[in-house]
């Protein structure tokens, strides 16, 4: 018996033999999905995509209770025991969790490389090698309001970025092993680290105790003396004070005046070796 085809009949013939079709394209579409999520690049870049919006998040709220804190009363507003009491310890606790984490090391290349690239083009300044002074600095500050102003200055750098420059701290952050092996040579480009490594790695000053903390001591004693007493104006003397404060204004004012980083402590020493006798007597040596 021959069975009329209508146009409905047609259809749904023509669909049963396109839905496995589609199927197996949805499955292998699946897959490639799911291979896609299983890689270290993709799971990098939603890491580091992550992390930043976390880091956006808590300096918003910073901001906002610090706008808050502005305009309690001054002489009740820092009494921990009001209800109305603004804490930032759980925002402090999140940035903490940034800074500790392998997203901190991606973004050190990044800095790193940005920094590298303003010394290439003989650039006056580049916010960004401060990056992680000013993130230091905010979890140090003393009251709310200053808080949010250092929140508002990280973040209008985190504004800064583009696509292409946060794909380029999640490929950072998809080969760890193989960064760690060159993170030291990058860290030369690196201006507040690379001064404070430096600041442990010289022996300086005319002491009988050779700790490092010691000799780091007398270098910035010396380097302070130079500044406040024999008023001497030097852009690298004034680098690794500012270092030393942890002033990131002061390092980045040093920086633009021609603060040479790559300089050594016992570099520095030696430039202005002719006072030291002066300092050591001063401090009754």
């Amino acid at each position: 018996m021959n069975r009329k085809l209508t146009w409905p009949s047609l259809a749904l013939s023509a669909a049963s033999l396109v839905i496995p079709g589609l199927s197996l394209l949805e499955s292998r579409d699946a897959r490639r999905l799911a291979e896609t999520v299983a890689t270290s690049d993709f799971q990098a870049s939603e890491r580091v995509k992550q992390d930043l919006a976390t880091l956006v998040a808590v300096l918003d709220s910073i901001m906002m209770k610090g706008v808050v804190y502005s305009q309690q009363n001054r002489e009740t507003r820092d009494d921990d025991q009001r209800p109305e009491f603004v804490d930032l310890e759980e925002e402090f606790e999140e940035i903490h969790e940034v800074l500790h984490g392998p997203t901190a090391i991606a973004l050190r290349t990044f800095v790193a490389k940005r920094s590298e690239a303003a010394e290439r083009e003989g650039a006056d300044s580049e916010d960004w090698r401060l990056f992680f002074l000013y993130l230091g600095e905010l979890v140090s500050k003393p009251d709310p309001w200053s808080a949010a102003l250092h929140a508002a200055r990280i973040e209008l750098l985190l504004s800064e970025l583009s696509e292409e420059d946060i794909n380029d701290v999640a490929r950072f952050l998809s080969n760890i092993p193989g960064r760690i092996e060159t993170l030291w040579r990058e860290r030369e480009h690196d201006v507040v680290l690379r001064v404070v490594m430096e600041m442990v790695a010289e022996d300086v000053g005319d002491t009988n105790d050779t700790s490092e903390d010691s000799r780091m001591e007398d270098a910035m004693a010396f380097f302070r003396y130079l500044r406040d007493v024999e008023q001497i104006e030097d852009p690298d003397v004034d680098l690794f004070l500012a270092v030393d404060d942890t002033d990131s204004a002061a390092v980045s004012g040093a920086l633009d005046r021609g603060g040479n980083p790559n300089l050594t402590i016992g570099e520095l020493v030696s430039r202005y070796q002719e006072l030291h006798a002066g300092f050591a007597s001063s401090r009754g040596r």
